[in-house]
């Protein structure tokens, strides 16, 4: 008889592998209905397609319903064909920062500001008053800015970019520590620092609109300018700790786990993080990569973490993102449109793998006669008739891997099709791992096995 045996649900690896050998790569758990017979279903990421060939997108952003990406060093705008036009030079190669007052788009490079219009094209902020600036958003008519290496943030005239007035600065003053972002969330400004966060809201006063709150005072900072997302009415964003941060109101809530934060502290310059937010069919994802190195996201839906992987790296090479024309577009070596529907990275396999819990305690000899993978069957297609699921186990914690038995998911119709793989041999405590790499949907919702004293 076969009985549910524990499976992968999160992503957990951490210090000590054989107490967190659990994974989650490009695959993320979605909660199953009350009524259901499965707790919870796994579910593969999307997709990739092409949307605009342009290379090396520092940074894309929407202006009246328009696509702009900063690709190399050219701004251009992007129809909804993907067809690009040249706007002008924005030197550099790092991502960028944009924002935009409804004509205006501003472009920041650290420490350049630039300005475009649909009349005027695309100038240097070169206004004498100008300090150089190495963030910015848009809030209430103003682009707000943070000064480079300074505790300042400053804003432009209304309504325009150009303009900087020399009166038209404050200084954060919480903590001793340097402006390193400003984002706009709920018509407040957060100004981030390196140790300690202020929230700033439009007072309009006369002298300077903008006026601190004074009992909202972060005693969080970044660890670099480039982390801070918002969506789901909220802010995430890394800290100075290597802890990853979600606001609730004015205070801070811990949302990576252990395991996030000692894989993160690996990372050789996390200053370098990247993060952004989407939302698809129900769950809200924040997504922090290190390009390079890894990629991790964390979904607000089921309050647990996955990892990301492009194929043949140890992270996601999306590391912007802009919802525009109806489409989720992310940008990396190209624009690429996700869909869930889409089986590959733009023709590259996308590999999901799960890796379960132990099971067994380690003390008592155990036969596994049978495993039965209950995966959602029948869905081989024109791009692979014949999609395969691979099985590897460890009886040591995950130090060392059995070899890579394959078993089919059904040809196209085969709906009744069952996944089972026999004769597994004898174990104390046995961790399973999954993967999938056929350009198939794909959806995990459950595990079986018949398991038998040895």
């Amino acid at each position: 008889m076969l009985n549910r045996v524990p499976f992968a649900t999160k992503s957990t690896k951490g210090r000590s592998l054989p107490l967190s050998v659990e994974r989650l790569i490009n695959l993320y758990p979605e909660r199953a209905p009350s009524d259901a017979k499965h707790s919870d279903i796994l579910y593969g990421t999307p997709g990739q397609t092409e949307f605009c060939n342009l290379p090396s997108i520092r940074g894309l952003h929407k202006m009246r319903g328009v696509l702009y990406a900063v690709s190399d060093e050219t701004l251009y705008s992007v129809d909804e064909a993907g067809v690009s036009t040249s706007l002008g030079s924005i030197p550099g190669a790092d991502i960028v920062f944009m924002a935009d007052n409804g004509t205006q788009l501003c472009v920041v490079t650290n420490p350049n500001g630039y300005i475009y219009t649909v009349s005027g094209g695309l100038v240097e902020i070169t206004d004498p008053d100008w300090p150089g600036a190495s963030s910015v958003t848009y809030q209430d008519g103003y682009f707000a800015f943070t000064k480079p290496d300074t505790g300042e943030m400053f804003i432009s005239a209304l309504l325009d970019g150009t303009s900087i007035n020399a009166l038209d600065f404050i200084t954060a003053e919480s903590a001793p520590d340097d402006a390193v972002r400003v984002i706009s969330d709920h018509r407040e400004l957060w100004i981030f620092g390196e140790e300690s966060t202020e929230i700033w809201y439009n007072s309009g006063a006369a002298d300077f609109p903008f006026e601190r709150i004074s009992n909202a005072i972060v005693e969080k900072g970044l660890t670099g300018p480039k982390t801070p997302a918002k969506v789901d009415n909220t802010l995430f964003w890394l800290g100075e700790d290597l802890i990853v941060w979600r606001a609730e109101g004015y205070a801070p809530r811990r949302i990576s786990t252990h395991a996030v934060e000692q894989s993160i502290k690996k990372v050789v310059s996390p200053e370098n993080g990247v993060g952004y937010t989407y939302a698809d069919e129900g769950h809200t994802f924040y997504v922090l990569t290190f390009p390079g190195e890894l990629t991790w996201v964390y979904d607000a839906a089921t309050d647990k973490w996955h990892e990301r992987q492009s194929y043949n790296e140890t992270y996601w090479k999306a590391t912007t993102y802009i919802y525009c024309y109806g489409k989720h577009l992310v940008g990396g070596d190209k624009i690429y449109s996700l869909s869930l529907d889409v089986g590959t990275d733009d023709g590259q396999p996308i590999v999901s793998k799960a890796v379960s819990v132990p099971y067994g305690d380690n003390t008592d000899p155990l036969i596994m006669p049978q495993f039965m993978l209950d995966v959602e069957t029948g869905v081989g297609n024109a791009e692979d008739a014949d999609p395969q699921a691979m099985l590897r186990f460890s009886d040591d914690g995950g130090r060392t891997w059995s070899n890579e038995i394959w078993k089919g998911l059904g040809a196209v119709g085969e709906y009744k099709h069952r996944v089972i793989w026999r004769r597994l041999g004898l174990f104390y405590q046995r961790t399973i791992e999954i993967s999938v790499s056929s350009p198939v949907r794909k959806a995990i919702t459950g595990a079986f096995a018949d398991v038998k004293n040895g």
